[in-house]
């Protein structure tokens, strides 16, 4: 009997663990050069160049997971078909035998077999411009497994971008902030999270205008599924279970809502829709003209993030 069957849903929560286990410290590269010296300040653009040197190592690591968060997505889809799909090719003999066989210690279908796979057994396919990234991703990770090293420099601003087309096409229809969360809250740093001093929202807020300020118009809409200059609300949510409301960071540190409607606004990192009503708000200095309506943060802006 073969026992320890893998499910479609394990393998792509694996994945997604895998993609943001590189894309969370691509941001936290670019965030801490951002927070030191600015990575739109001209001035340093020589300090950056030799900072980019000095994440050769971590730019490698980060490469070596997205070959393998595509790898497991793609199996994912398989499986959704058959997990016994996923032993095709490897001509596996069974012989007779009085124990059970683990799946996970048969050998599965080859990686670079894997795009073709996809695009043969599932309704859902992959497209041709995926698999050519897929290749160059998987020969890199194979260069630096084998070699130690790609054998070249890697431009921290393309591997990005190339985790931005990985995203899109595996996971097209999903809340991407609110699987960065749920990566945030799953790692071992979160232990340490009280939600008072310390929270996964309080980590994602210091690096979210430093990620949203390097995405091009295309790569927010992809990614966020709103256009990068439609405004950004506050979470009350958020803010409340983050804590950020008992710290220095402020309200405003935290924008991850989007109006659905004149009447509904939406929040990508916690997914939470909520009503609203349009009047201005009371505060002097604030324009804002989004007003909760619903329990349990009535009557509070989700602008300023003050009570009316």
């Amino acid at each position: 009997m073969i026992t320890n069957v893998p499910s479609a849903n394990d393998l792509n929560k694996s994945a997604l663990t895998a993609f943001f286990a590189a894309w969370h410290p691509l941001i936290q590269l670019f965030d801490d050069f951002n927070q030191s010296f600015g990575l739109e300040d001209p001035t340093y653009a020589e300090e950056l160049e030799d900072y980019y040197k000095h994440c050769q190592a971590e730019l490698e690591t980060i490469y070596a997971l997205a070959a393998q968060a595509s790898e497991l997505a793609m199996k994912a889809r398989i499986c959704e078909v058959s997990p016994f799909l996923l032993l095709l090719g490897n001509g596996a003999s069974f012989g007779e035998t009085a124990s059970n066989i683990d799946f996970s210690e048969l050998r599965t279908i080859d990686a670079v077999d894997l795009p073709n796979a996809v695009n043969a057994i599932c309704p859902i396919k992959v497209s041709e411009s995926f698999k050519q990234r897929f290749t160059e991703i998987r020969k890199l990770r194979n260069k630096i497994t084998h070699l130690g090293g790609a054998g070249k420099d890697s431009a921290p601003r393309d591997v990005m971008r190339l985790l931005v087309e990985q995203y899109a096409e595996l996971w097209p229809d999903s809340y991407f902030l609110n699987n960065w969360i749920d990566y945030i809250d799953s790692r071992r740093f979160s232990f340490f999270h009280d939600g008072k001093w310390t929270s996964a929202e309080m980590e994602f807020a210091d690096i979210q205008e430093t990620c949203f300020s390097l995405l091009s118009k295309g790569e927010f809409k992809k990614l966020i599924g709103f256009p990068k200059a439609q405004r950004r609300y506050i979470c009350q949510n958020c803010v409340y279970l983050g804590g950020l409301h008992r710290n220095d960071m402020g309200f405003g540190d935290l924008t991850t809502a989007f109006l659905l409607d004149d009447n509904t606004l939406q929040c990508q990192l916690c997914t939470i829709t909520s009503k609203i009503e349009r009047k201005a708000c009371s505060q002097e200095d604030c324009k804002g003209n989004v007003i909760s309506i619903e329990e349990p943060f009535p009557g509070q802006c989700h602008t300023c993030g003050m009570d009316q």
